[in-house]
């Protein structure tokens, strides 16, 4: 029987108390950060709420514990299981929460069905993989579903991609939050972000945020921006961030590319931009996308998972993976005013308060 998408019980969820642990193994991006605002969002509420991951982040309502990891699904397996299986045993956890590929392999192959099990993809790990690797990937979920009693998917493209791939269980449709700290940047938000210094008052902008990583892809929109360079001299790109990837893409960036660092409070960087550009080879919804809409900003993204809300919502352009003349196409009628970029950016930002309100997608 093919597996379909449940919706929620409607259950207030939180009128029992839990004892719940969030496992996660990246220290960057978007899983840590959704992963860190559920468990703050579900302690203020009343259950008991573990965290385990490699760097803990100081949290004074969360109860947390150093969980050593790496990335690589072939590295440190034994090790990090029999150190989950410890903690397992301290916390005696009634559900413990897998986000990401990582902690979905170890904590399902280490628990195996005896604690209920949810699983967040956060991009399922196959998109990631080159061809020969993609059937282990798809086969490792297939198996891993009997350990599984929920898998969260926070986009509906991800869920389909579950459905798709006969992912046979249970699958609900929560989709990613935006933080309730995001607000409509207005046009002196734009002005005052403009006053920090290398960015112009009056010339186009275009703000990317992420981890500079392949999968984000900041190469593909460099090889865009040159383009762009052409038709539009005075334009700047910002790419914020910092990550594996960050000095081949220095060296191969043009002048009208800024590179801001890493920073915990992207909003300045996306108030002062005309469009925000998110290049991505695979997602699974991102924040950053959600972000941007938010600060009330046109976005250009590539046909990744996620990239739904964007055509749903009319707040852009949605291109092909890896086709910078496309992705330049998209830019610069907005960059030049041809395409009103502001009134798109308010359609957007009225979607995510429609659909991806934080304590409403959290409570589910």
């Amino acid at each position: 029987m093919r597996p379909e998408i449940s919706d929620v019980s409607g259950v207030d969820p939180f009128s029992l108390g839990l004892r719940v642990l969030h496992v996660y193994q990246p220290v960057e991006a978007g899983v840590p950060r959704y992963a860190n605002a559920a468990a703050e969002f579900q302690a203020a509420r009343g259950w008991t709420v573990h965290m385990a991951n490699p760097e803990p982040v100081g949290s004074l309502d969360v109860q947390e514990h150093q969980w050593r990891a790496t990335r690589n699904p072939l590295k440190g397996v034994r090790s990090e299981s029999q150190a989950l299986a410890q903690l397992l045993k301290d916390i005696q956890p009634d559900v413990i929460v897998a986000h990401s590929a990582k902690a979905g392999m170890i904590v399902r192959g280490t628990v195996r069905g005896r604690i209920p099990t949810v699983f967040v993809p956060h991009a399922w790990s196959h998109l990631a993989l080159p061809g020969p690797a993609k059937p282990v990937a798809i086969a490792w979920e297939r198996l891993a579903a009997r350990w599984t009693n929920a898998v969260v998917a926070v986009g509906a493209a991800e869920a389909s991609e579950g459905v798709r791939r006969h992912v046979r269980a249970p699958m609900f449709l929560v989709r990613n939050p935006v933080p309730p700290r995001w607000h409509l940047a207005t046009a002196q938000d734009r002005a005052a972000a403009r006053e920090a210094p290398d960015l112009p008052q009056a010339a186009p902008i275009v703000t990317c945020v992420g981890r500079f990583s392949r999968q984000k892809g900041q190469d593909s929109l460099i090889d865009a921006w040159r383009l762009v360079s052409k038709e539009l001299p005075e334009a700047r790109l910002l790419l914020v961030g910092d990550g594996p990837t960050g000095d081949d893409l220095r060296k191969g960036a043009p002048d009208t590319v800024i590179f801001t660092g890493a920073t915990d409070d992207p909003r300045p960087f996306l108030a002062a931009c005309d469009v925000a550009a998110l290049p991505s080879r695979w997602e699974g919804l991102s924040l950053s996308m959600l972000e941007a809409m938010a600060s009330g900003r046109s976005v250009v993204t590539t046909a990744v998972a996620g990239s739904e809300v964007v055509a749903d919502s009319d707040c852009g352009a949605v291109v092909p993976v890896d086709e910078p003349q496309a992705f330049a196409r998209a830019l610069l009628p907005r960059l030049s005013g041809l395409i009103e970029a502001d009134v798109e950016g308010r359609r957007g930002h009225q979607y995510v308060i429609d659909h991806h309100d934080f304590d409403t997608q959290m409570a589910r």
